[in-house]
């Protein structure tokens, strides 16, 4: 653990870049849809695509048989991020899991859990085993399908995971719906009841069932977000054009194409697309992303202006602006103004590290580094005792980071996944 916290500052930095994606989906909370343009490749009332994939033993699974002979549910899922964030997969598993177990042999409702791996390649021994172990330990009887290689999850254009796809008997799309927060649940059961004929609870609240459809720029902008944590560049890079052919004004669409372009080694066009995002409703991302080009370009003061110029309401992103600064004094030599936003950022970080959902995943990528820097700044102001308490409360947070349990969990690209 020590080890990979000294990584060289300009490492750290990228980190910021790339966990930015977070920012954006906390930003799209509560924008999916109950229904309809839940899906890029589909709509309601189309027929379904045909899938063929295996099963958990091997089984070659052809769903397509059952289009147009039977009721039939896909849920596009994924494993949960870690034990502490929401698994809104988990949770449709186990809701879906009761029809299934209620309407399967009684009104021959098939319903497949088609797994979304974490990566777009050969999925890993271990990755199969956790899947295998959620499924047992929570009893679910819902035949499970690999989706390898997501060809699935390309077709469909799934734009959220979790997603539930109820198909009706006569073989076409009833009811798309992405996502599971509570608010669905009660839609998606009545949904599943028409499909196989059971009576329906009369709803007390169809208002979320009455939200417009969303515009297609922002159809177009999810499913790049939903590329881009799959980590399929180009066709997040594709989708985003899209969207801007529908608009030009949705400010996270152009912060998400600066992180591609980032990552693409566009460093010029990445700063343009930050900027043009915050012209439009001052993103915050795309402030902290730009300081952090101008950063990594040796523009120490340009960053120190920007990050100075706004207010920041979270803790997290309080921490984030410091910790820039902090980095951005000490190239500046102005060691005492270094010193002073490395310590602002440590308090900060001592009082929220432990209320954070996701405290591992900042420990990792920031606490330790953090202290690191700060030990390495005292250090040079001849201030040894503090340098090395510092350095002593380092080995602290990395001892009580439990490496074991969350190392498969910390995937940078996985660690953009946020749940309702």
């Amino acid at each position: 653990m020590l080890r990979v916290s000294y990584v060289h500052k300009k490492a750290a930095l990228k980190t910021y870049l790339l966990i930015i994606c977070l920012f954006v989906l906390i930003a799209s909370d509560g924008m999916f849809p109950l229904r309809s343009f839940a899906l890029i490749g589909l709509e309601e009332g189309e027929k379904p695509k045909e899938i063929v994939l295996k099963d958990l033993q091997g089984n070659t699974i052809t769903v397509s048989q059952y289009f147009g002979n039977k009721p039939l549910v896909l849920l596009f899922w994924e494993l949960p991020l870690s034990d502490s964030f929401l698994n809104y997969s988990l949770d449709e598993l186990k809701f879906l899991n009761e029809f299934y177990m209620k309407h399967h042999e009684k009104d021959g409702l098939e319903i497949f859990a088609v797994y979304t791996p974490v990566e777009d390649k050969a999925i890993p021994d271990a990755e199969i085993r956790e899947v295998r172990s959620l499924i047992s330990t929570n009893r679910i009887n819902i035949p499970v399908l690999i989706d390898e290689g997501f060809k699935a999850f390309k077709d469909y254009g799934v734009i959220a995971l979790p997603t539930a796809i109820l198909v009706a008997k006569k073989g076409t799309i009833e009811h798309i719906h992405p996502s599971f927060p509570q608010s669905a649940r009660d839609a998606v059961a009545n949904h599943i009841k028409m499909l196989v004929g059971a009576p329906v609870a009369e709803q007390k609240d169809k208002s979320a069932q009455q939200k417009e459809a969303d515009s297609q720029m922002q159809i177009s902008y999810r499913y790049a977000l939903q590329m881009y944590k799959k980590g399929l560049l180009e066709q997040a890079f594709s989708a985003l054009n899209k969207s801007m052919t529908s608009g030009n004004n949705y400010s996270w669409a152009h912060n998400l194409k600066g992180i591609i372009l980032w990552k693409q080694g566009n460093a010029t066009a990445a700063a343009e697309a930050f900027k043009h995002a915050m012209a439009l409703d001052n993103n915050i991302a795309a402030r902290i992303n730009y300081a952090i080009l101008l950063s990594e370009d040796g523009q120490y003061k340009e960053s120190e202006d920007l990050v100075k110029a706004a207010s920041y309401t979270r803790v997290d992103l309080k921490i984030r602006a410091h910790y820039i600064l902090g980095l951005a004094y000490k190239h500046m030599k102005r060691t005492d103004l270094a010193i002073r936003e490395l310590e602002i950022a440590e308090s900060l970080f001592d009082v929220w590290t432990f209320e954070s959902e996701d405290s591992h995943f900042y420990t990792f990528y920031y606490h330790i580094p953090l202290l690191r820097d700060l030990s390495i700044l005292y250090s040079e102001s001849g201030d040894k005792t503090k340098a090395m308490e510092r350095l002593q409360k380092a080995v602290n947070v990395a001892l009580g980071y439990d490496g074991s349990s969350a190392t498969s969990n910390l995937n940078p690209r996985r660690g953009f996944m946020v749940y309702e």
